[in-house]
């Protein structure tokens, strides 16, 4: 988590697919209860693919556990839920200003940005082993297989300093299935 800050924030992005439809129910980091801050369900065929995001003020210590507590296990459950995590240092606690989801491979995922500092985060899910999950007007910060049998996700950010009606962001899939994906501004 780095370095303590009284101003510290962690936001945690959590990507998964499940077939049976767990969605997260609570979040901790290093102890602290996270807030829910959004979620983009995707559903097709009883597969269910959440994208979902939380935040918790976190001042104190370096390091700290992430535990996610799902709604019910399902199988295959532990492969293929995974979280990307970010150090937001910020005077209060950052807001919601704008967010847009898809289930398209080739996602046009344009977001609007307020005057000064924004931050803003993207976390994307394909199965079916995608060859590449590419995004554009966000830099890309992994992409991880959370599954032995092809389920890949990716997520990204960018920190925004001046107002742009919209924000250039989209995303492109390829090879994969159940796509989807869910960008965010906060400030």
């Amino acid at each position: 988590m780095g370095s303590p800050d009284r101003y510290r924030y962690i936001l945690v992005a959590v990507a998964s697919g499940i077939d049976t439809g767990e969605i997260t129910e609570s979040l901790t980091v290093a102890g602290v209860t996270a807030t829910f801050l959004g979620r983009y369900l995707y559903t097709s065929s009883g597969a269910n693919a959440p994208l979902e995001y939380f935040i918790a003020a976190v001042p104190d210590g370096a390091t700290g556990d992430v535990v996610v507590d799902v709604a019910a296990v399902g199988e295959g459950l532990s492969e293929r839920c995974s979280i990307s995590v970010y150090r937001i240092i910020h005077y209060r606690m950052p807001q919601v200003f704008h967010s847009n989801s898809s289930s398209l491979a080739s996602a046009n995922l344009n977001v609007n940005t307020p005057a000064g500092k924004s931050f803003i985060v993207g976390v994307a899910y394909g199965a079916s082993i995608p060859n590449a999950m590419t995004w554009t007007g966000l830099t890309s910060n992994h992409f991880t297989q959370i599954a032995t049998s092809g389920r890949y996700i990716s997520s990204a950010s960018y920190l925004s300093i001046d107002q742009q009606t919209p924000r250039t962001v989209s995303l492109s899939i390829t090879d994969a299935t159940y796509d989807t994906s869910y960008v965010m501004v906060l400030r």
